[in-house]
């Protein structure tokens, strides 16, 4: 049961994180792929480590 509530908490911080970036930089008027490129690979690594867990391809 804890790993499903963590898991939905997970993907509700995720979303709700990408939805503050956004808005972050389109109040900055920062455009560009270069400056977006290091939140971009912290969310894939988010994803990445979240499909692990599911598939139990965590390693231990």
């Amino acid at each position: 049961m804890i790993p499903i509530i963590l898991s939905v908490i997970t993907i509700i911080v995720f979303i709700l994180s990408i939805t503050l970036v956004i808005k972050k930089r389109k109040k900055e008027g920062i455009t560009g792929i270069k400056s977006a490129l290091t939140p971009i690979c912290f969310y894939l690594i988010c994803i990445i480590n979240l499909l692990a867990y599911w598939f139990n391809f965590v390693g231990y």
